[in-house]
């Protein structure tokens, strides 16, 4: 997993800066094309099915027009005129040789001063912990998101770390983290 991650993070820098792509369905139907090519993929049964998912969103800080497009992970948006939350759905596809090789979509979005953007990977609500060794589950994920998307942003993160290293330790339990987890947010200024 380090090393596809690490490919597509040199991948994606040669895309957006030699190629100058400015949408993201673009970028990762780039994307894709250049880690089945880097990996040899053939879609042959039995093969090595290594890939990425991705949540990649372009904002033009001007004209605060969003390009967002995902690889099975999707966004999440809280306008900052509401405290409900938008989910924006990915395509069920990874960056790399699938049986449904369609082009990924390009969602176009206006945002708003104030809006929160989040980008994350599935690592924060696949985590075991809490009273019954359960996963936190997206539901609660997105809950906690809504919670708290008024508050500043480190403010944010600091509730997020708290939240989840509570969640592993709860009852004296002591659940080993499974997944990388990253998420990131993004409010518009």
């Amino acid at each position: 997993g380090a090393f596809v991650s690490m490919l597509c993070i040199s991948l994606l820098n040669e895309i957006v800066k030699q190629q100058e792509i400015m949408r993201a369905d673009i970028i990762l139907n780039e994307l894709r094309e250049k880690v089945i090519t880097s990996l040899q993929q053939k879609g042959i049964q039995g093969e090595q099915m290594d890939g990425m998912d991705i949540s990649l969103l372009l904002i033009n800080n001007k004209t605060l027009k969003c390009h967002w497009s995902g690889a099975n992970n999707p966004l999440y948006v809280v306008p900052s005129n509401t405290n409900k939350m938008e989910e924006l759905k990915p395509d069920k596809r990874p960056i790399a040789i699938y049986p449904d090789m369609k082009e990924f979509t390009n969602h176009e979005i206006t945002a708003n001063r104030g809006d929160v953007f989040y980008l994350f990977t599935d690592g924060y609500s696949d985590q075991f912990g809490g009273e019954k060794g359960k996963k936190f589950m997206s539901r609660n994920f997105k809950n906690l998101l809504v919670e708290h998307a008024h508050k500043p942003m480190n403010e944010q993160g600091e509730i997020l770390d708290s939240t989840i290293e509570n969640w592993k330790r709860a009852n004296g339990a002591d659940f080993e983290q499974i997944d990388d987890i990253t998420v990131l947010g993004i409010r518009i200024g």
